[in-house]
């Protein structure tokens, strides 16, 4: 069971048990930076994290001698910096940044889309509204004067029927 650091942006706090596991197998596949975050699911704000996380879970998996994968953990313990710093990582950071940035645009398309139907439907019912109380104020209007017209003393004096 994860524990969720932030409830505003609710990350799971994985457990270093969970890491060292899944660094256990992109070693097994063949080392790379970019595997290792993108199985743990990172964001691009959570860079700085993943990238601590990446050497916590490296120191921790080459001090346990009794592994068959410390020594390629240590020997990549040692070289992380420059696993971090290749174009291969910058490359992956900017697509998900990217991929991050198509996905708030797409959502905030879908939400302008709603604010106009909702914009519409508002201007429709506030139109239906003034109509409404334009009519009504025509009736009670022709209304007034129609009572006028017959209390009047020419329609009392002048019998139609």
């Amino acid at each position: 069971m994860y524990v969720f650091a932030n409830p505003v942006f609710p990350w799971p706090v994985i457990p270093l048990e969970d890491h060292i596991y899944i660094l256990k197998e992109v070693i097994s596949q063949g080392f790379t930076a970019n595997k290792f975050f993108k199985k743990l699911g990172y964001q691009f704000s959570q860079r700085e994290q993943a990238e601590e996380d990446l050497r916590k879970t490296l120191k921790k998996l080459a001090s346990m001698n009794d592994d068959e994968h410390f020594r390629q953990a240590e020997s990549l313990s040692n070289a992380i910096d420059k696993h971090l710093g290749s174009s291969t990582v910058k490359q992956y950071w900017n697509s998900v940044q990217i991929q991050e940035e198509q996905n708030t645009t797409r959502i905030n398309q879908i939400i302008v889309e709603e604010k106009k139907k909702q914009h519409k439907y508002l201007v429709d019912s506030n139109v239906v509204t003034e109509h409404n109380m334009s009519s009504d104020k025509l009736t009670s209007e022709f209304q007034k004067i129609e009572r006028t017209y017959y209390t009047s003393k020419i329609f009392k004096k002048t019998n139609i029927f």
